[in-house]
């Protein structure tokens, strides 16, 4: 009975710690986040109460990114605050070992690990879009959809459909659709590429078709090039175009598979999926972690405990945003380069257990 005694306490101790932590810092991420929006105030119709809905909306990438910062601080509070008052010792005197330790926290990572993860890989890129959405509106007043078969804009009287945005300046898959005065469809055409070339959009690989106003005939004709006039512009395409880390990991391979079987790069896309992935085990090693710092620091006072979680969490984030970018620049093995810092946490780990014997 006793160890299950052990589970539920120490369980519930660093539960409701980490929890706390990780609703401070994602306040404090989203009252940034708020703050930088404000910088867009009177763009469009853009107005403080959309920059604070923006802001809102960012909270579930900002739970996910911050989870392993939280575990640590979570761990170092929750096992500081029972060593505290020697609880821990109590514990550790009746049987309770380092090991038995290790594994009650790996399973408290486990149950937290599942509810981040579901944020960061459905609610999150959701959340997200949504916010961009939402934005673009406002301040474009451009009117946009985002599906799973591509993008969808409103320019006039033609509604434009992109299969896929390789970059702000480069499309594939452009399909036109002209209504006329009374909704009635008039044009169709559709182009396997568009790309922005000296101030202008160039259609290539044109199939038109034009409907006549009784709508009984239409006439099909074929161009190789031509001019796109359109209020769509590569900076309009800035804002609407997805980050990869904003992608669930589906879509990410998705489009790593794409890229790669066109010949193109998909150095971006491999560091973000990896990263998805890096994320959530490092957050688990940062909750393993707090367990020899909390053994062999129980006389540490809680602003003590505080002030190593923020060091060790802030110097595991400027890793892994060094690394990603070195990655890109340097064109290195996503792979390796994202469980770095994660590795580099397991040998901590392994290091802190071997000085307390």
């Amino acid at each position: 009975m006793r160890p299950r005694l052990f589970d539920v306490y120490i369980a519930r101790s660093v539960l409701s710690a980490t929890s706390l932590t990780i609703v401070a810092l994602v306040f404090l991420l989203v009252f940034f986040k708020f703050v930088d929006e404000l910088e867009d105030l009177q763009t469009g119709n853009y107005q403080w109460w959309d920059a604070f809905w923006v802001a809102v909306l960012s909270a579930p990438r900002h739970l996910f990114e911050a989870f392993p910062m939280a575990a640590l601080l979570g761990g170092l509070l929750g096992l500081g605050g029972l060593a505290k008052h020697s609880e821990l010792v109590a514990m550790r005197a009746a049987g309770l070992s380092t090991m038995r330790l290790l594994w009650i926290m790996l399973k408290i990572g486990l149950l937290m690990l599942g509810v981040v993860v579901v944020c960061g890989e459905w609610i999150a890129p959701a959340s997200e879009q949504y916010a961009q959405q939402w934005r673009l509106t406002q301040q474009q007043g451009q009117v946009t959809l985002k599906t799973k078969d591509g993008f969808w804009a409103r320019d006039g009287n033609t509604f434009v459909h992109i299969r896929r945005i390789q970059s702000n300046t480069q499309l594939e898959r452009v399909a036109l659709y002209t209504f006329d005065a009374d909704q009635r469809l008039r044009e169709h055409r559709v182009a396997q590429t568009a790309r922005y070339q000296e101030g202008r959009w160039e259609i290539r690989d044109i199939t038109r078709t034009v409907i006549n106003a009784s709508g009984t005939a239409a006439q099909h004709t074929a161009q190789p090039q031509a001019r796109w006039e359109t209020l769509l512009s590569p900076a309009l395409l800035d804002v609407i175009i997805v980050e990869p880390g904003l992608l669930t990991l589906t879509e990410l391979y998705q489009s790593i598979t794409y890229l790669l079987a066109h010949g193109q790069s998909a150095l971006d896309y491999r560091v973000a999926f990896w990263s998805k992935i890096a994320t959530p085990l490092a957050a688990m090693l940062m909750l393993l972690l707090a367990v020899p710092f909390a053994l062999a620091q129980q006389q540490r006072g809680t602003g003590q405990r505080i002030f190593l979680g923020i060091i060790i969490g802030a110097g595991y984030f400027l890793l892994t945003r060094g690394m990603s970018y070195a990655a890109l620049v340097y064109e290195l093995n996503p792979l390796l380069v994202t469980f770095i810092p994660a590795l580099l946490c397991f040998c901590g780990i392994i290091y802190s257990l071997r000085q307390l014997r």
